[in-house]
């Protein structure tokens, strides 16, 4: 029966044993594959929320616009999107905490969050792992997170290529001053180490370092202490 085959791909469904595996060796036989997608329309809906805690309008923006489009994919197949967006010059950090919490007692299925990636942020996202909500965190991963997954650049990648750039710009030799996030910022510390070492290959030496913590503000007095 329909219900029969159904309950085989549920791996917390009871079904007698003998019928289960003639149930699986015809769907070997047939090549039959599960349409999980059309499963989801006698369900329950999924609330997937998205935190961004962001400084540059023009970084972020790209987030949500992806988000967007993704799930504009999944709309018909009961997958509700809860998307914040708190800009870091006008909301606190308590804020974006607040989010959190009722995210954890909300009824989300997951979460993904994207700012909050230094190291006092992180018992507050473990709090989502300890109340049962899936989450994945982007730009940065930071030792003792509890998150399902993280979507982030191959630093170390990004980093020599720009240390290549560098070279092609300004050739052998040459000092180099260095703009970057936060320190407490685990991407930001492997980023800096693969582009120290790539540029002292290229015999360009790091001559200052500024962390402006994604302030753009910040970053201006820095270039005119620069210059």
């Amino acid at each position: 029966s329909v219900a029969a085959v159904s309950r085989v791909f549920d791996p917390n469904s009871q079904l007698k044993p003998q019928k289960r595996q003639i149930i699986l060796e015809t769907d070997e036989r047939l090549g039959y594959v599960p349409n999980k997608m059309a499963s989801r329309l006698s369900g329950a809906p999924i609330r997937i929320g998205v935190l961004i805690y962001g400084s540059i309008a023009a970084y972020y923006n790209e987030y949500i616009e992806g988000i967007h489009a993704a799930h504009a994919k999944f709309v018909d197949y009961k997958i509700d999107l809860d998307l914040r967006l708190l800009e870091a010059r006008k909301h606190s950090i308590e804020e974006a905490y607040a989010v959190l919490d009722h995210v954890c007692t909300g009824g989300y299925g997951g979460v993904i969050i994207s700012g909050l990636c230094k190291r006092p942020h992180l018992e507050r996202l473990n709090r989502l792992s300890d109340s049962n909500v899936r989450f994945i965190i982007m730009d940065t991963d930071l030792d003792g997170c509890k998150r399902d997954g993280v979507a982030m650049n191959d630093v170390t990648t990004a980093a020599k290529m720009a240390a290549q750039l560098l070279r092609c710009a300004m050739g052998d030799g040459g000092d180099v001053a260095v703009f970057a996030g936060s320190v407490d910022n685990l991407s930001q510390q492997s980023l800096l180490s693969a582009f120290r070492s790539a540029a002292e290959g290229y015999g360009n030496r790091i001559a200052a370092l500024y962390h402006t913590e994604n302030d753009p503000e910040m970053a201006e007095e820095a270039v005119c202490h620069m210059m």
